[in-house]
């Protein structure tokens, strides 16, 4: 029998595309028929990179006795997966044992298929148990909770296929959607990613600067540059060895020389070495603070900002990695001492590039909250659901609990900027992204700060007592580690 692949219409687009844009179950079972709701799945995987076949009248033993047939585009003819459709009131009895186990018995009558069974209710409590049991590996169970997150990261990872539609580059599967990032073997470090898809709002100066804020209070930090232009890197020089008989001059009588580059740099955890993440850990100038540092390379390297839901959550996983710690001091070769134990970071704080990218989408996988800092001016304010709808999609990747706060920089007392803040400050606490208290001044010592790190020096914007931004990150710090829990 020839394959026909569903097709779908402008006016299918207008109808199913609020479900992505605002996911509830409720609205779907008010809005959508049985009928319209398979429709609607059959849309949904078509978004999610697949050709769709509808074969929901073709019961068994003439067809598989599902309700979708789903393709990847590369294989048009292989059967890729099966996809049973059951809306079901999420306020009534949900699916039972027996539909699992015969779901289950469909999929082996009709060839062994991967399966989804979805639903917008829920599953009984041992239904889980009993499709991972040996023999069911093909069965997978999609409740309601679990199809918001499906359609929460579908829409956050899809680009305009040039005909008004918008799909992931790959076909993508909701099996990613059962490996969560367990809590019981990840590093106890707070991972705090600072992220906003627009330059020029002050990223790498806020990771640096509550970087400096968080080990000032005693806490050990380590700051992640996933930015090719390695702004953060190069405020971080290493620390070079003292010589002891040196003669420190009584003043400075030439400019001071180009600092150290890092040997090691983050580029080839990603490149072809995969190298492991703690074996990059650098040293740098700074009491308390270790770096994960860039270099142009990695700009060299990026795949790209669609989905890779894989590669996302393994980076999830390697930055919660209790390996992780503070490297130890080498005892001395002459010395039978041992190394000194390693000590986990309190923080970690990455830094990552303007626009969406695949390793600002790792560094939002990894975060346990997400800080987005943008200026009050029209065009930032414009560009500020895409960085609401990155977090969200990538707290739809994990499933893991994410805080979020805005924070405005680069601020002046005029009446534009205040305007925009009182829009915003109603605006983010609906959407649960409550702007920070504390705001960030425009204060010329920030550059002079970055002229003397960068050139070497030791100097940091709370070098200077007279500091406005000096006051707010502290501030800032502050009630992000009341935020966090810390």
């Amino acid at each position: 029998m020839a394959i026909e692949f569903m097709e779908f219409t402008h006016e299918d687009k207008s109808r199913f595309e609020p479900f992505f844009q605002a996911p509830s179950i409720d609205k779907m079972h008010a809005d959508l028929s049985p009928t319209d709701f398979e429709r609607f799945l059959g849309y949904m995987f078509f978004s999610a990179g697949f050709n769709v076949e509808n074969v929901s009248l073709r019961r068994m033993p003439r067809g598989p006795g599902v309700d979708l047939n789903v393709y990847q585009p590369a294989n048009p003819r292989k059967v890729f997966a099966r996809i049973e459709a059951r809306r079901y009131d999420p306020e009534g009895s949900g699916i039972t044992l027996e539909d699992v186990l015969r779901f289950a018995g469909t999929l082996v009558a009709a060839g062994a298929v991967p399966g989804y069974l979805i639903t917008t209710a829920s599953f009984p409590s041992n239904a889980r148990q009993v499709a991972g049991r040996a023999g069911m590996q093909n069965v997978h169970l999609v409740d309601g909770a679990t199809l918001l997150r499906y359609l929460t990261y579908v829409y956050g990872s899809r680009v305009n296929n040039g005909q008004g539609f918008h799909r992931t580059l790959q076909p993508i599967l909701p099996g990613w959607l059962f490996n969560s990032l367990s809590k019981s073997t990840r590093t106890p470090a707070h991972i705090i990613t600072v992220a906003n898809n627009k330059g020029g709002v002050g990223k790498s100066t806020t990771a640096l600067n509550v970087g400096f804020a968080l080990s000032s209070m005693g806490k050990r930090i380590l700051l992640v540059d996933l930015d090719g232009q390695a702004n953060l890197t190069s405020a971080l020089p290493p620390r070079e060895p003292i010589d002891p008989h040196a003669r420190r001059p009584r003043r400075q009588t030439q400019p001071p020389r180009a600092p150290q580059l890092h040997e090691r740099t983050i580029t080839e955890h990603f490149s072809l070495e995969h190298t492991p993440l703690p074996q990059l850990v650098q040293s740098t100038r700074f009491d308390n603070i270790w770096v994960l540092p860039a270099d142009e390379e990695l700009s060299r390297i990026e795949p790209g900002g669609s989905a890779q839901p894989d590669a996302e959550l393994l980076f999830a996983h390697q930055l919660r990695d209790p390996q992780l710690c503070v490297p130890t001091v080498p005892s001395d070769a002459v010395s039978a001492d041992p190394a000194p134990p390693a000590h986990p970071f309190d923080f970690i704080v990455v830094d990552t590039p303007p626009a969406q990218s695949h390793f600002s989408r790792i560094a939002l996988a990894a975060a346990d909250f997400a800080l987005v800092p943008l200026r009050a001016d029209s065009f930032s304010v414009a560009g500020i659901n895409r960085a609401l709808t990155a977090t969200r999609t990538m707290q739809a990747l994990t499933g893991s609990p994410m805080g979020k706060g805005l924070l405005l920089t680069q601020w002046r007392e005029v009446r534009s900027m205040r305007d925009i803040q009182a829009k915003l400050n109603v605006d983010t606490a609906l959407l649960g992204y409550p702007m920070f208290d504390a705001l960030v001044p425009y204060d010329d010592h920030i550059e002079q700060a970055h002229i003397s790190l960068i050139s070497g020096g030791l100097r940091n914007v709370f070098g200077w007592r007279a500091s406005s931004a000096a006051t707010a990150y502290r501030k800032v710090t502050e009630e992000l580690m009341r935020r966090v829990g810390a």
